[in-house]
């Protein structure tokens, strides 16, 4: 049974990770981070990262963003949808990290504790009291290479939401 659970933990992780996301996939990808969305536009801001997404009737509603931080195997790639409040709306994470350390992470509960949050929302508790977010024991690395990726977006979404 033991070797069982391992083997479905290990697809789920592989799963999670078998999404490869990369800059031109942001395109193909935004349905999933803005299911009312109608269209997303052409790369623009410094380095092609952010993405317009527009609503049916042409209107923006959002921003997708890409970033990439470094985790503990190997980089923590998000495609991050923001509100027009900067706040989070969905994000898709690729990763490779050791599947038995990630199980909790990638659960659509533990994704969950994000949306809505805003740059200054997204903090562990255990380094700032007044911090929204529980890190997952034995994936520190993980979680805060996942948290430091959602601020980044945050951030950057202020900055251009600002202009």
């Amino acid at each position: 049974m033991k070797k069982f659970l391992y083997a479905l933990c290990f697809a789920l992780c592989a799963g999670a990770s078998a999404l490869s996301l990369e800059l031109p996939d942001i395109e193909k990808q935004y349905l999933k981070i803005f299911p009312e969305a109608g269209s997303v536009g052409q790369a623009d801001f410094k380095d092609g990262r952010y993405y317009p997404v527009m609503d049916k009737s042409g209107k923006q509603c959002g921003l997708i963003i890409y970033t990439e931080k470094k985790g503990y195997a190997a980089p923590i790639k998000l495609i991050v949808g923001l509100d027009l409040d900067a706040h989070i709306v969905n994000y898709l994470m690729s990763q490779h990290e050791t599947p038995n350390y990630v199980v909790e992470i990638i659960k659509p509960e533990f994704k969950e504790r994000f949306k809505g949050k805003s740059k200054d929302q997204l903090r562990f508790r255990k380094d700032d009291p007044a911090g929204e977010v529980d890190a997952i024991t034995g994936a520190t690395v993980t979680s805060r290479a996942l948290l430091d990726g959602l601020r980044e977006a945050a951030a950057l979404a202020e900055e251009i939401l600002k202009k």
